[in-house]
């Protein structure tokens, strides 16, 4: 990725909210701040949004739905009207960077291959390939003669999109791009700690022609997102965060029975098969868990290795992480940056205590790291640890690797299955045969064989049990933003050709 100014580290962010088209303040007038987990600082504030703000956003969706053209375009015309803004924030990438850099304490190497780099690049790619996307289908003759049926997506109205810190311009383009392609108007609300990348994002599409009111950004806490679940006047709910939270989106949604997607926590396994190259596995393994410190919901956090070589990998984990760099995030040098908040990191060592308290050995960190005034966390791994832990079990969000030994590949599946998530999981072997076996008796959305966190646009991502409902990505992405409508034509004015000769005496 390119970059058209040099970053800067003392940029202050201020926005307003997006709403019908301009920009607003909230109705109370209060304004929430934004802090860079990596250096605890201040770098910018936005408008602190409450139920009045939601309601008017909502009216705002609800009226461009109802009432607008967007719907009844075609997809190629949609596509048209949004490509300026995919171009608009591929020409200001620079100032995405330094946003997702502030808010979100990722390293600069890793926001911008994946924070911006892949946000920009399925946002493109959802432009490209959706007017190929098949959404009438012609069913042709049936039963009774000269009848045929015809098969139509239609957009479904309004769509709250409610994202999560990690990464919130990613995770914005996956839900906001999709629902307007497929005619729908969105709501938008940013995780409080992480809002500026959904201002860029409303920046870019402000400066297209989609009618006022077609996407809208409302901040706000809780009562905010719990006001988007719970209204009659949304259609749809994404959401992607916790699991537990993802139960009372559930919950909530349930009241007016729309529909859900929900994509949420995970604790994936990594099983190593015994003839894994240990070369590959020992980086493969430190990257799983300890990509962008871990804050990822299908990172890698249990590794399943054969026992006979289990004290083989803790000493090469541990002398491997050792060499992985903490710190500014500016730095290209740094490898991993800080946690989200002191609270996490806090509660990431209360884990791990808990865990050696109840027998678990510390390999090494589980600790805060001392840098500053940021919030990092030592890369952590853990062994002679037990799945049924709560270490093992439990989604950290958090550079914490627990490492269990087993006594054959069964066992080890059993193990990796032993969970109420399903979210991803790896294999490493350098028998294909063998991977790919293994592979298919994981009950996980995304499997990875000799790789992690390794996602495309055109394949689906989403969980098993309670990982989540639905998937985002691929063609299943788009569709799950439509509703799926069956017409019926008679072509016939021929009475008796009718069902109607079963109930209807001839006259």
């Amino acid at each position: 990725m390119t970059m058209t100014a040099p970053l800067k580290s003392d940029v202050r962010w201020r926005f307003e909210q997006y709403i019908g088209g301009t920009w607003r303040p909230s109705v109370s007038g209060k304004r929430r701040e934004v802090i860079d987990p990596a250096t605890a600082t201040i770098v910018g504030d936005v408008a602190d949004g409450g139920i009045a703000d939601a309601e008017a956003a909502v009216a705002c969706a609800r009226k461009a739905f109802d009432e607008g053209p967007w719907a009844g375009l075609d997809v190629r015309s949609r596509v048209r009207a949004l490509q300026p803004a995919v171009d608009y924030l591929v020409e200001n990438q620079d100032a995405l960077l330094e946003a997702e850099i502030a808010e979100c304490g990722s390293p600069i190497k890793t926001a911008g291959a994946l924070h911006v780099g892949f946000a920009l690049a399925h946002s493109q790619y959802f432009l490209d390939v959706a007017p190929s996307l098949r959404l009438e289908q012609p069913l042709g003759f049936h039963s009774p003669p000269f009848s045929v049926s015809h098969i139509v997506r239609e957009p479904e109205g309004v769509v709250a999109a409610i994202t999560p810190f990690n990464f919130p311009l990613l995770l914005a383009v996956w839900k906001v791009i999709p629902a307007l392609l497929m005619g729908n108007s969105v709501v938008l609300k940013p995780n409080p700690r992480t809002p500026l990348s959904a201002m860029l994002l409303a920046e870019a599409l402000s400066r297209t022609d989609l009618p006022p009111g077609q996407f809208n950004v409302v901040t706000g806490d809780v009562e905010v997102g719990q006001y988007l679940v719970e209204s009659a006047l949304v259609d749809h709910v994404t959401f992607t965060g916790s699991t537990g939270v993802g139960r009372t989106v559930a919950a909530g949604a349930a009241q007016t029975l729309k529909n859900v997607t929900l994509e949420l926590g995970g604790k994936s396994a990594s099983v190593i098969l015994p003839d894994a190259d240990f070369d590959l596995v020992v980086d493969g393994v430190l990257f799983g868990v300890n990509f962008y410190a871990g804050q990822c919901c299908e990172a890698g956090s249990r590794v399943f290795v054969p026992r006979e070589r289990e004290d083989e990998l803790i000493d090469r984990l541990v002398r491997r992480a050792a060499t992985i760099r903490l710190g500014d995030t500016r730095n290209p040098e740094t490898d991993v940056g800080p946690v989200i908040s002191a609270e996490k990191a806090a509660e990431l060592e209360r884990v791990v205590n808990d865990a050696t308290a109840a027998g678990a050995t510390l390999a090494c960190g589980g600790r805060r790291a001392e840098i500053g005034d940021g919030y990092f966390f030592q890369p952590t791994v853990i062994h002679n640890v037990s799945n049924d832990m709560a270490i093992a079990r439990q989604e950290l969000f958090g550079p914490v690797l627990t490492v269990i030994g087993y006594d054959s590949v069964d066992d080890a599946v059993r193990l990796a299955n032993d969970t109420a998530y399903g979210l991803a999981a790896t294999v490493w072997s350098t028998n294909m045969v063998n991977a790919y076996e293994t592979s298919r008796r994981l009950r996980a959305g995304t499997v990875w064989i000799n790789d992690h966190h390794q996602l495309r646009p055109d394949a689906p991502f989403g969980g098993y049990r309670q990982s989540g409902i639905g998937r985002e990505l691929g063609e299943e992405g788009f569709f799950d933003f439509t509703e799926t409508k069956h017409i019926y034509m008679s072509l016939t004015n021929d009475r008796q050709s009718r069902f109607w000769s079963l109930v209807l005496p001839e006259e």
